[in-house]
């Protein structure tokens, strides 16, 4: 079976050794855009993030952390279970408090750019587009993802003209 012209390009976008720039694969809901990026690239070479819901640049951050690991979320809830049973017991310094920021940074410095980036549902955001796009490039320029982006190129339009 031959090739599509997203799998073509896709193929030569992961060929790529450091791009600087992400791919948009855009198309109405329903026609299957996130099925065949997930078909193209496999799990274990893939990070997949959700953007629906997310409306905050924190929230972002902590959505590709725990795509990335995925031990951390867990790792988060105890840290927040510690810090608030210490807290009732009055048993540690205020230190303490910061103990969910240490891991997040922890995790943040420890993100390695082994694999593909996928953000989903772009246009489901709740963040402000220059925030979204921003948080994106930060992947791309700073920590030298490789990016793609899924949307509903409709419901962004929309979105633009609203905010």
């Amino acid at each position: 079976m031959p090739k599509t012209h997203l799998e073509s390009y896709l193929e030569y976008y992961l060929s790529l050794e450091s791009p600087g720039f992400a791919v948009l694969v855009k198309g109405p809901w329903g026609t299957g855009k996130t099925f065949q990026v997930k078909k193209f690239i496999p799990e274990a070479k893939r990070y997949y993030v959700s953007l629906f819901g997310v409306d905050s640049i924190e929230q972002l951050h902590t959505e590709v952390y725990a795509a990335a690991f995925p031990m951390q979320e867990k790792a988060e809830k105890i840290a927040h279970v510690t810090c608030e049973m210490a807290e009732k017991l009055g048993v540690f310094s205020e230190l303490i408090k910061y103990a969910p920021s240490l891991i997040t940074s922890i995790f943040r410095r420890n993100l390695k750019n082994d694999r593909t980036l996928i953000f989903d549902d772009l246009e489901r955001s709740g963040l402000a587009p220059k925030d979204l796009f921003g948080a994106i490039n930060f992947y791309i320029e700073q920590k030298q993802f490789k990016v793609i982006v899924i949307a509903h190129d409709e419901k962004i339009e929309q979105n633009f003209f609203e905010m």
